[in-house]
């Protein structure tokens, strides 16, 4: 019986309908009645990674696109819901003694208007992957609260996290992405991920039945609970605080995290080629809608920030209006707090400005003549404001997550869709931190951490603040907030007054130190080595024009915010970049980026490689990177590259390689990743994401990012054939992403071959790490307006 299975593996103009005929060896091609083109000037994808991995093609789909019309879609194989939940999580199948690898890559020659798109999955061998046994620690005491236990009173009643022993729960099974299942298909995931939720609910209870007694018996509250992260909130009181660490279901008990929300902004046209260059997306028509027309999903997280004064999101006309919380993109307030999150409604005039700045600079579409009538019409606001006001993507939902005390948790839980009136994002915003400082993210996570990470895992986006602590360290102290200083959260700082190169964009942020907290946390590498992560992914504007605060009834548009800036504002600008990348690229090649892992990864690719502060030796070249990660600035500043006809970046070409290290994979893994890099091409880069969960344990992988120039052999690339032009490695140990350019101008590239090898230094406890490399090239380079 043949079963039509709806995944996107390559999706053009909707789904394409795979049809499961049995075949899985993927040796026959099965072609749509599309006729070949043959004008000159097609172009190629990548050569196929081979046996030099053990690695075997069980799927391969191609479609070649003129003139943005479909004239061929080729597949083999068979490309099943087993294969496609395989190469999203592999980690869960390494019992299989086999891994998924899968590559998927899109080229274009404008001059003759051509595009393709492929995508292929291998089946690889491995041995079967057990991790070291994790030493089980004594019970301890966070060394804050320590502190803080001298100065209390005994009977002070103290919040406290209660991380209880046993392993981290099961990730819940994975949702199939929204638009690539039937209705029904995806209503039984869900039903299937709700009973599989509610079974890691009763198990917890049933773990921590004794320590809810114990904590009972010293007049202790339970205030929430955390089945997924393993931790219970609790209210105690503070002579009790270290009678409960003797409990046998204890593992570390932390004090209570105050948060702050970053409030200093202003505002520029930040969407132009010379900054940010989102604009090419927005022309492009992607700007928070899907190919189906579904709107992306975007949560802001907010300490308070809850007001209707964002009725510039409504587009029924631009008229604020009463129920302004029940119109069009802004969905949904909830407010997260204890033990649940609930259905809240927004305030007018409220005393807070954040959540509305926040949410201007990720979806306002003043273009549309929303919120007209009201304020933005004032006569000080400049002509051609409309062009020049509205948001990153201005056609995204937002949802907002109110933080209240112990809410941190509950709202990255609702993120996730899971609870009443909660709703599953695709991208959440946090310009909300910690006030303390984490440098050791890899050990003594807390739950809120924990929480993120569970984010990354079930399909969300995670975009969160670096915080505004820079002022107060020198250039090699490292004070990022928690809880976006891990592998899985996206971290995002602000531009540093460090270098004139750096204030040469209109209008950014000059704010000096203070804007950029700085990287460089202690990890452990394998069983002993230590090194250190820059943990800064990718820095944005955090100043600008043209956003809305809270004044009047219904908001005011801010000409000129000067004296309002941070890293609150730099966030929201990556988080938006963000949806429009996702909308670009699940367009053109699929929904292989639903996997948030790849979206983390192109991300990292959206930089121009600045780095004022650049601590590998040997991988900075003036005030620019051409490997490694820089601890002020990550991968650099935010430059997004739209890789597509006509857009100025031609020849382009781009491939993705997502592949699991284990002690049996060949070491180095390699492979080409095009055909070869054309005429014309001013630049390549590479980047690499080692996808580190730290819920249970506490050490990383080094795996090194090496990229070869090479000549041809026989007027073809071939793999570790011909004479090697160039060598570049990024294999600092201790760091979690990798990247590795190289510049026509100083090494010829035109006509070579570029091969790519991930080398496996040293694995983790967990002994196998999912790698994420993104490669591209293109005809300018990262760091030049279109």
């Amino acid at each position: 019986m043949k079963t039509n299975i709806i995944i996107c593996a390559i999706a053009l103009c909707g789904c394409q309908a795979i049809e499961e005929s049995g075949n899985t060896g993927g040796t026959e091609w099965a072609t749509e009645s599309h006729a070949e083109d043959d004008r000159p000037g097609q172009v190629s994808g990548p050569r196929r990674p081979g046996a030099e991995n053990g690695a075997e093609l069980v799927y391969e789909s191609v479609v070649r696109k003129v003139d943005d019309e479909v004239v061929s879609f080729k597949e083999a194989g068979v490309f099943d819901e087993d294969k496609w939940r395989r190469v999203n999580r592999p980690a869960e199948f390494l019992d299989r003694r086999e891994v998924l690898d899968d590559m998927v890559w899109g080229v274009g020659d404008s001059a003759n208007g051509i595009e393709e798109y492929g995508y292929r999955v291998f089946r690889r061998d491995v041995e079967a992957v057990t991790p070291d046994p994790r030493p089980e620690k004594p019970a301890e005491l966070d060394p804050r609260l320590v502190d803080m236990l001298e100065t209390l009173n005994a009977e002070a009643i103290l919040d406290v996290s209660l991380k209880v022993r046993g392993p981290a729960a099961d990730p819940l099974p994975l949702l199939p992405q929204l638009g690539t299942v039937s209705a029904a298909d995806y209503s039984n995931a869900m039903a299937k991920r709700k009973l599989a939720l509610q079974a890691q609910v009763e198990a917890f209870d049933e773990r921590t039945s004794d320590l809810i007694t114990a904590i009972a018996a010293v007049r202790g509250t339970i205030v929430d609970r955390s089945p997924r992260s393993g931790w219970l909130e609790a209210k105690v009181p503070a002579g009790e605080v270290e009678s409960l660490l003797s409990h046998p279901d204890v593992a570390r008990i932390v004090g209570p995290e105050e948060t702050t929300a970053t409030t200093r902004y202003s505002m520029d046209e930040i969407q132009q080629s010379d900054i940010v260059d989102s604009q090419r997306f927005n022309d492009a028509s992607y700007y928070g809608q899907n190919s189906s027309g579904t709107p992306y999903r975007v949560g802001v997280f907010e300490g308070d920030g809850l007001e209707d004064e964002v009725c510039y999101t409504d587009d029924v006309g631009g008229a604020c209006c009463d129920e302004c919380d029940t119109d069009e993109r802004l969905k949904l307030t909830t407010t997260c707090a204890g033990s649940s999150c609930t259905k809240g409604s927004f305030s007018e005039a409220n005393e807070d400005y954040h959540g509305t700045l926040v949410t201007s600079v990720i979806a306002a579409d003043y273009t549309q003549n929303q919120a007209l009538g009201y304020d933005v019409g004032q006569d000080d606001l400049s002509s051609g404001w409309e062009e020049e006001a509205s948001g990153m993507v201005r056609e995204a939902d937002i949802y907002y997550y109110k933080i209240d005390d112990g809410g941190w948790n509950d709202a990255a839980e609702c993120a996730q869709g899971i609870g009443t009136d909660c709703v599953e994002v695709d991208v959440a915003n946090s310009s909300l931190v910690y006030t303390t400082k984490n440098c050791t993210p890899t050990t003594d996570l807390n739950s809120a951490e924990e929480e993120y990470e569970n984010m990354f895992d079930d399909g969300v986006f995670s975009v969160g603040s670096a915080g505004n602590n820079g002022s107060t360290c020198s250039n090699t102290t490292c004070l990022v907030r928690s809880p976006h200083d891990l592998p899985k959260a996206f971290m995002v700082g602000g531009v540093e007054d460090t270098s004139g190169d750096y204030n040469d964009w209109p209008r950014m942020c000059e704010a000096g130190p203070k804007i950029s907290p700085h990287g460089g946390a202690t990890v452990d590498v394998g069983s002993s080595d230590t090194g250190e992560m820059s943990i800064v992914d990718l820095a944005a504007p955090c100043e600008m024009n043209f956003m809305t605060d809270d004044a009047g009834s219904y908001g005011t548009i801010l000409e000129d915010a000067t004296g309002y800036h941070g890293t609150s504002i730099s966030s929201p600008v990556v988080a938006g970049a963000a949806v429009a990348v996702l909308d670009w690229l699940w367009d053109t090649s699929g929904s292989w980026i639903g996997n948030v892992g790849r979206l983390h990864t192109v991300m990292l690719a959206m930089g121009d490689r600045g780095s004022p502060y650049p601590n590998h030796a040997g991988c900075d070249v003036g005030d620019t990177l051409v490997c490694g990660s820089d601890n002020v600035l990550g991968l650099g500043r935010l430059k997004l590259r739209l890789l597509k006809n006509n857009q100025g970046m031609d020849p382009w070409g781009w491939s993705f390689l997502t592949t699991t290290i284990t002690t049996s994979s060949s070491d180095p893994y390699k492979y080409l990743a095009f055909s070869e890099i054309p005429t014309g091409a001013e630049m390549v880069k590479c980047v690499m994401q080692q996808v580190e969960d730290m819920s249970d344990k506490e050490d990383i992988s080094a795996i090194g990012l090496r990229l070869q120039i090479r000549n041809k052999s026989g007027g073809s690339c071939q793999l570790d054939q011909g004479t090697v032009n160039l060598e570049r490695e990024d294999d600092f140990v201790g760091e979690d992403k990798h990247m590795v350019a190289v510049v026509d101008s100083s090494t010829n590239i035109e006509g070579k071959c570029l091969q790519v090898n991930l080398d496996r230094d040293i694995l983790s406890t967990d002994n196998s790490v999912v790698v994420h490399t993104f490669c591209y090239y293109a005809g300018i380079l990262d760091d030049e307006p279109n």
